[in-house]
């Protein structure tokens, strides 16, 4: 044990306490289970002792006074806590152990201790190497380990209890249902497309994938889902890892001149100044509806997981200071969040990793998060490049954790790209690519409460417009 710890930090009595109870009753581990860890307890003789109880429960053994002999050794060779033998102390357990029904509680008091021993340790460990100056590295790069240290922390606190009766669930389900059919509640946010609306929308709490190879459409399809939220009066964070804030919105502006009836202006030609007349005119429109936009851009490049969750509570902060709810989270793109070290060099480790903390990020805060995702290569070594699920295989628990999988493809990518040296051939290409020219399909290839279906919408990738084909065709 650490001297060095203030005491309000360490409840030795709370462990013994505690432990003494599981050794009397194997039953309070189920009842603790995911409450306390082993690696919170402050003492090792501790750890090493819940850390034998839970392998023993696990394996369907016995927990007893020989297990605890045997993760501790016998009486002549193990001293602990002034001059005890190990026998001494396992009656001093039995004796100081608390009851079935208190144990929920001792369990958090010594998690919550470990937390605060972490706390102190992080503290402590960003004092030390802020110290160090230059040597240590750059301010952030110090400042980035820290805010991981303490995310890790905040995740840690207690959970809701994941039990219920099925006869309980199925009353909160029927009274849910019966409230919406009564009142015409709608759920979920829209896409600000019908025919994809039908087939889903972006529910709190869910992730959402939507993944494509490049070009395809992602970003066009992510920052328009955007757009059509913050519109309505949503609060929007889109997390932009590849392009600046600039470039966000210039695509922003081209898909609000998009408007039907007046010539569309590329977001390339905002960039390079390249107006038609009454350009100027028709960016100022642009530029004031989006002032009243609730759209949260992050475009800060190389940023963790830990990062982006601490970055998301704050950014919901700032969006309630301005009268807005947030109510959705776009992420541009998986590929581009920088790695932790607990799986360095272990690329597919690393994204399952990602994805579940993004899942877990949205059922904490209960908002829809929207991860695009750049799918492998080896779509394109396929004669049909449509993508499908098992593209994301090659990246961990992606398809897993995801409540959502959308896939994208534009078949004019591709017949843009397919020279025929037969001219026949190549005449019924051009003919087919004028067909398609405008046409996204979109694939709800995985919905864990939903139908899977593909639609079709019109899309203009200059102009980062993606619309219902009734309206724009």
């Amino acid at each position: 044990m650490n001297q060095l710890l203030p005491s309000a930090v360490v409840n030795l009595e709370t462990e013994q306490a505690l432990i003494g109870a599981c050794l009397i009753n194997s039953d309070v581990l189920d009842v603790i289970d995911g409450v306390v860890n082993a690696e919170d307890f402050s003492e090792p003789v501790h750890v090493q002792i819940f850390d034998a109880f839970i392998r023993a429960r696990a394996e369907g053994r016995r927990i007893d006074v020989g297990l605890v002999k045997a993760v501790l050794g016998d009486d002549a060779k193990v001293k602990l806590f002034e001059g005890m033998t190990t026998g001494q102390y396992i009656a001093l357990l039995a004796s100081e152990t608390t009851t079935v029904l208190n144990a929920p509680d001792y369990a958090r008091i010594v998690a919550e201790s470990a937390n605060y021993r972490r706390l102190i340790a992080a503290a402590n460990h960003l004092r030390e190497r802020a110290g160090q100056g230059f040597i240590a590295g750059a301010p952030e790069e110090i400042a980035n380990t820290f805010i991981s240290d303490l995310d890790a922390i905040a995740s840690s606190g207690p959970k809701r209890s994941t039990r219920s009766m099925a006869g309980d669930a199925a009353r909160l389900a029927r009274e849910t249902a019966e409230e919406r059919h009564l009142h015409g509640v709608e759920i979920g946010l829209s896409w600000g497309l019908a025919d994809l609306d039908k087939v889903t929308k972006l529910y709190p709490g869910d992730l959402t994938i939507l993944a494509a190879r490049p070009s395809m459409g992602k970003t066009t399809v992510g920052l328009s889902t955007c757009l059509h939220a913050a519109k309505h009066g949503d609060g929007v964070l889109f997390f932009s890892l590849e392009m600046g804030a600039m470039s966000v919105g210039q695509r922003a502006m081209a898909d609000l001149c998009f408007d039907g009836w007046r010539a569309p202006i590329s977001y390339a030609d905002i960039r390079d100044g390249n107006l038609p007349e009454e350009g100027v005119d028709r960016l100022i429109e642009a530029e004031v509806k989006l002032r009243d936009y609730p759209l949260l851009i992050d475009d800060q490049a190389g940023l963790t997981v830990s990062q982006i969750v601490a970055r998301a509570k704050s950014g919901r902060k700032t969006l309630e200071k301005r009268g807005a709810k947030l109510g959705l989270i776009c992420i541009d793109h998986l590929g581009l969040i920088a790695a932790s070290d607990r799986y360095a060099g272990s690329r597919h480790l690393e994204l399952g990793a990602m994805t579940t903390a993004l899942r877990q990020m949205a059922k904490d805060m209960q908002v829809p998060v929207l991860l695009l995702c750049q799918l492998s290569r080896g779509v394109e070594s396929r004669d049909n490049k449509r993508p499908m699920l098992s593209d994301l295989r090659e990246s961990g628990r992606i398809e897993e954790d995801a409540d959502t999988v959308i896939l994208l493809y534009r078949e004019a990518y591709y017949l843009e790209r397919a020279k025929e040296t037969d001219p026949d051939k190549d005449m019924a290409r051009m003919e087919r690519l004028q067909f398609v020219r405008n046409m996204l399909e979109i694939n709800v290839a995985k919905q864990r409460q939903g139908a899977t279906r593909t639609v079709e919408v019109f899309a203009s990738m200059p102009h980062n417009a993606v619309r219902n084909v009734a309206r724009a065709m």
